[in-house]
């Protein structure tokens, strides 16, 4: 009995501590939006889907951190808009992300709703080679 005690005070320790290191890395991911650039179909749904690969990837190359997909608690995203997934760096710590798909050729906004539609079509060159090239590049040859 006095065994069993050891192991748990040991392994509340070590969750204590890696929850302790892993804080900064949950602050960058509670404030990261992704954006991908998808081709879909009138209706709005993809040809193909932004999976939990997809994510991951972009994800580690925005806060510098490695995301392995199985820590993406997501489904595979199918339609256009904006969603909200979550990452599991320990048991106890599961920061939440922004996650919003667009349509290819259309500036972010277009799905968020957000800008009026004359400052959606002036910057809509600029701001998608600077926003979405990173991110969304590698998913939309995957699609």
């Amino acid at each position: 009995m006095k065994q069993v005690q050891k192991i748990k005070a040991q392994a509340e320790v070590r969750r204590n501590t890696q929850n302790e290191g892993l804080k900064g890395v949950a602050e960058l991911i509670k404030e990261v939006t992704l954006v991908f650039a998808a081709k879909a179909g009138e209706t709005g749904k993809l040809y193909g889907s932004i999976t939990t690969q997809d994510i991951a990837a972009a994800l580690t190359e925005k806060i510098r951190y490695e995301i392995k997909r199985q820590q993406v608690d997501t489904q595979p995203i199918r339609t256009l808009g904006e969603f909200t997934a979550h990452v599991r760096l320990t048991m106890d710590l599961i920061p939440e992300f922004k996650i919003i798909v667009h349509r290819e050729g259309e500036s972010p906004e277009s799905v968020t709703g957000q800008a009026e539609p004359e400052k959606a079509e002036k910057p809509k060159k600029g701001s998608e080679a600077k926003t979405d090239e990173p991110a969304a590049e590698p998913s939309a040859e995957t699609a």
